[in-house]
């Protein structure tokens, strides 16, 4: 018998690919998306520009108070003029000197002044007298009307190594107060400094001392003589000393 004749293979039927229809976004979509990023970034900005009109970096309503006095700020604090501020602050320290230097040693009607950059209310002064030049470094209290700080330096030629008994002997000629603290000696800087450091009733800080024997710039040997005072509001008020290697334990 003839075998039968086998089936034909299935044909495979290709496999559509599905088409997926994406719809273009909508030009309202854009708009809104657009619109809602432009507010973020205007609200943002008109943010940063109150904050610094508010702490007056950028004042605005200084600036223009015609058109801008209504945003909210803080208060000006308007400060006295650069040569306001000096002329008080030679007149302060006028009045101070007498009470400390010896008429000799006062300055002229007219010295060096120069303002502190760092600090609007420090300044150093600068006058000559006929045996030596003193510097001064001080600072206004806040009324202005006093000095929270007072530092006072000049030279004195001496082969001398200062000792508590010289130092006594010795600062009687240039100062009018009278020391009212021990005097104290220690070495720094390889010379000897002697100090007197004392507290006043009104709790004001004073201190007289004397550092030796120093080489000057002309290589002549002497000694650095100086003064210093400090208020209750002056930062370095808790010192024990007048230099900072003892304003903890003071000279001892």
């Amino acid at each position: 018998m003839d075998s039968p004749n086998p089936s034909p293979a299935p044909v495979p039927t290709p496999e559509v690919t599905p088409q997926v229809y994406i719809q273009p976004p909508s030009p309202l979509r854009k708009i809104i998306k657009i619109s809602l990023i432009s507010g973020g970034i205007i609200i943002l900005i008109l943010a940063i520009i109150l904050i610094l009109n508010y702490f007056n970096i950028l004042s605005l309503s200084s600036l223009f108070p015609k058109y801008f006095s209504f945003l909210p700020h803080q208060p000006l604090q308007i400060s006295p003029s650069k040569e306001k501020l000096s002329s008080r602050a030679k007149e302060t320290l006028m009045k101070s000197l007498p009470k400390i230097l010896i008429p000799f040693l006062l300055p002229p009607s007219s010295f060096d002044l120069t303002q502190d950059t760092g600090t609007t209310k420090s300044f150093s002064a600068k006058w000559n007298t006929p045996q030596q030049p003193i510097t001064a470094t001080f600072t206004l209290a806040k009324t202005g009307s006093n000095l929270s700080s007072l530092n006072i330096s000049f030279w004195l030629s001496s082969t001398s190594t200062p000792s508590a008994k010289l130092a006594q002997t010795t600062t009687t000629s240039f100062f009018s107060l009278t020391p009212k603290g021990d005097w104290n000696c220690k070495e720094i800087y390889g010379a000897i400094y002697c100090e007197s450091f004392w507290e006043e009733k009104d709790g004001t800080k004073q201190g007289i001392g004397i550092h030796g024997i120093l080489t000057s710039q002309i290589s002549e040997a002497g000694m650095v003589i100086s003064f210093c005072e400090r208020r209750k509001d002056n930062s370095f008020y808790s010192w024990q000393s007048c230099t900072s290697e003892f304003a903890k334990t003071g000279v001892r």
